[in-house]
């Protein structure tokens, strides 16, 4: 009865590199359902916040100096339009273990 109780919970241990390829590839498919989960979210952040980046003065003021429009997008608007997207992941790893282990939101 313990021992079935302990396979079914998928905890890895690797006895032989065979067993932890086989440990790691089962891991592939969480990690890329939960990673997905929020990327939707994080895009849609990126964008609008971008946009919103690219319509201030300064930018528009740099845009006039003649700054390339790579280096005008990855310097100038690039880094400021990452504050609410920092904020946002950071705010996604606290959902994360709820999202993982649907446990945890049942009384």
């Amino acid at each position: 009865m313990i021992t079935d109780t302990v396979k079914s919970t998928a905890i890895v241990c690797p006895t032989r590199w065979e067993d932890s390829w086989n440990g790691l590839w089962k891991l592939v498919l969480p990690a890329i359902t939960l990673g997905t989960f929020f990327s939707g979210l994080v895009a849609r952040i990126i964008r609008s916040s971008l946009l919103e980046v690219l319509d201030k003065d300064y930018i528009k003021a740099a845009r006039a100096r003649g700054v390339w429009p790579a280096a005008l997008v990855y310097r100038h608007a690039f880094a400021n339009a990452l504050i609410p997207v920092v904020t946002v992941i950071g705010l996604q790893f606290g959902a994360r273990p709820a999202v993982s282990n649907p446990s945890v939101n049942q009384p």
